[in-house]
Parts: C-alpha cells; sequence; structure tokens
C-alpha cells in the first residue's frame, strides 16, 4: 500500500503539477497500529505513543495547511485490504448495515449525520443528496467502477451483502474528515483490494493513473 499511495502521488504531480499532502506509517502493523485511537494502536507502548502522536500531528499539520489556502478539502485514509471479495471497499463510516438502508433513510439528518462527506452533501454545487453523493451516477465509488475498478458502495454495487466483510472506515477517517466536529475536510477510507490494483509494480501504476482522473474529475464535478 505504501508503493501504491507513492504511486498516486506522482501520478497527481504529472497531472497537476502540484503534490497531494502524504502521510505515510512506515512501521508495520505489528508494532503500531496508526488507525486505532492511541490506547488501542499503541498499546502503551512509550516508542510507539510517540511515532502515533507524530503521524497523527502530520495530519492535522496538512490539514491546516490545506485549509489556509483552499476553500474545499479531501481527505483520503489509503488501506489494503484482504478479503474474498476482489473490490474497493469505500469507507464513508456507514457499515455495511447502514449502507443497505434505502435512498431515503440514507437522505435523513441522522445518516448524513454519521458520514464523511457531510459538508458535501450539504455544499455541492448540483445539489445531489447523500445517497446520490454515495451511490449515484457521480458517486465516487460508480466513477471508480466505470473506470475499471469495481467498488462498493457504487451505483453498481450499492452496498454489501449481510455476509461480506467490510471496512466501513477507522479512527483516521473519523477525526480527520467532517465526521468530527470543527473539521471541515470530505473524506473517504480506501481499502484497496489485492488483484488488478496492489499485486504488481504495473497494476498499483495503471490504478494511480485512474484513480488520479477519476478524483480530480469527481471533485471538479462537485
Amino acid at each position: 500500500t505504501r508503493e501504491l499511495a507513492l504511486a498516486i502521488d506522482s501520478m497527481f504531480h504529472l497531472r497537476t503539477g502540484c503534490r497531494i499532502h502524504l502521510i505515510v506509517c512506515n512501521l508495520r502493523r505489528t508494532k503500531l497500529d496508526c488507525n486505532r485511537v492511541i490506547a488501542d494502536g499503541a498499546c502503551g507502548n512509550a516508542d510507539a505513543e510517540i511515532a502515533w502522536t507524530a503521524f497523527q500531528h502530520y495530519i492535522d499539520s496538512a490539514r491546516l495547511l490545506s485549509e489556509s489556502k483552499f476553500a474545499e478539502n479531501f481527505y483520503i485514509d489509503l488501506h489494503g485490504h484482504g478479503h474474498t471479495k476482489q473490490r474497493l471497499e469505500l469507507g464513508y463510516l456507514l457499515t455495511g448495515s447502514r449502507l443497505r438502508n434505502s435512498d431515503s433513510t440514507l437522505n435523513t439528518p441522522t445518516f448524513i449525520g454519521y458520514s464523511s462527506i457531510q459538508n458535501m452533501v450539504a455544499n455541492n454545487v448540483n445539489n445531489y443528496t447523500h445517497a446520490e453523493l454515495l451511490r449515484g451516477p457521480e458517486a465516487l465509488g460508480t466513477l471508480l467502477g466505470n473506470a475499471g475498478y469495481p467498488s462498493v458502495p457504487s451505483m453498481q454495487d450499492i452496498h454489501p451483502d449481510t455476509a461480506d466483510a467490510f471496512f466501513s472506515g477507522g479512527h483516521n477517517t473519523r477525526m480527520h474528515t467532517c465526521g468530527t466536529p470543527n473539521v471541515s475536510a470530505n473524506g473517504v477510507q480506501i481499502e484497496c483490494n489485492w488483484t488488478d490494483v496492489r499485486n504488481t509494480n504495473a497494476n498499483r501504476v495503471k490504478f494511480a493513473d485512474s484513480l488520479s482522473k477519476v478524483l480530480i474529475a469527481y471533485l471538479d464535478h462537485h
């Protein structure tokens, strides 16, 4: 996943001339889990707590710098998953059971309030609803699916089935997006499958190229 993130950064630079803010945890998951609260992620180890705090501080610093320059900001927590279904899992802080609700339920204030894109719901130029932004024709998952990368949720795959393992977004997506009060950034956790995305360098570069195209179009459109 580290190599994938670096490829994504390179593709954004190639297309825009600008760099994304990229923060990488280089420690193995057996030593530190930066996507959990510090008590669970560092397990009381003093050195791990220093690393956890530094990682979070880098994200906060990047977000504050971005907010000082731009009206809108978008956060991605990039991971790799080992689930059987070879598809991208987009975590908007909505569990599989919540995604299995109707569009009308997803569009209620309660369900919007769970979401890591709630500020986009409140302020997008085409006035798309929450459900449309999750799984409509211009949703991120739909655009990725159209580019050849099956995703859930999307118009093609509106929610995970009850028996499916699904990552809905963890600590970092909650803390560094509008899922937390007084944070304005919208964002999503992207759990990347192995086949055709992470398994070879050529596939990593190809996916990074597609993701950069899709994200630029997505952000421009909304």
